[in-house]
């Protein structure tokens, strides 16, 4: 989004990193390249209108940039959402659609000084003819740039709507990331709910048959381990049953 927000100065300090029309000067160097291209192939009505359209020629060249910017912005925000969509959720993703709604953030401010200004020269341009108007030519003659003035702001107009429905995409992005890994989250613990319940009687069993209770002559209280060798075997019997009973009606609740 540099291209447009670098023709407009922030009323940012000069030490300042974040103006961009020091830090990013190629947006402005390109629209005065375009203007001065229009000059020299004799498009619109630069000699006619001398200065004062030149200076709405710049301003209506950096309006023109927003256009790439949003059908940018829009192709990779849809883009995004088909993969959402599709299941495949990459946190850097969110850091993106994050940074696409700041820089938005930013075209609207640009959008809004722009509307300013034209607010400002269309006022000009519709002065009375017993003062200057912005648009006319020597000694006040000549029509005024109105119809032009209009047609940039209509432009403005267009792009902040389209800008505004890029944020709604971009926030409704967010909001759906955020249910996909709640639902993630929910089955993860799903999972381990399952395997808990699943695993839960043969930790009892273990936790019973691991008491050493003994009697007076030093035999096990437990009549389960005074089997000799087969109470290892009826152990581990009576436990892999109860985790296949469990597996069991674990697959048909899910079901």
């Amino acid at each position: 989004c540099a291209l447009p927000i670098s023709i407009v100065n922030h009323a940012e300090t000069e030490g300042d990193s974040l103006n961009r029309f020091k830090t990013h000067p190629y947006g402005a160097e390109r629209i005065l390249d375009l203007t001065r291209e229009d000059i020299i192939e004799k498009k619109g009505r630069v000699r006619d209108y001398k200065a004062d359209f030149l200076i709405y020629s710049v301003v209506n060249r950096a309006a023109e940039q927003i256009t790439p910017i949003t059908k940018t912005y829009g192709a990779r925000l849809r883009y995004l959402q088909d993969d959402l969509d599709r299941g495949f959720v990459n946190p850097e993703h969110v850091k993106e659609v994050a940074e696409i709604r700041h820089e938005l953030q930013e075209l609207q401010q640009w959008v809004s000084q722009m509307k300013s200004l034209l607010r400002h020269l269309q006022g000009d341009s519709e002065a009375s003819k017993d003062r200057w108007r912005f648009g006319a030519w020597a000694a006040s003659k000549g029509r005024g740039l109105t119809v032009f003035l209009r047609d940039t702001a209509d432009c403005l107009e267009q792009a902040s709507d389209r800008m505004a429905v890029l944020d709604e995409l971009a926030r409704e992005y967010a909001d759906g990331h955020e249910r996909h890994r709640d639902a993630a989250v929910n089955r993860t613990l799903f999972c381990l709910t399952v395997a808990t319940c699943i695993f839960m009687p043969a930790q009892f069993l273990v936790g019973v048959y691991g008491m050493n209770f003994v009697r007076d002559d030093g035999s096990p209280g437990i009549p389960e381990l005074r089997l000799g060798d087969h109470g290892y075997l009826l152990f581990w019997s009576l436990a892999g049953g109860l985790v296949v009973l469990g597996t069991c009606g674990a697959y048909v609740a899910g079901k």
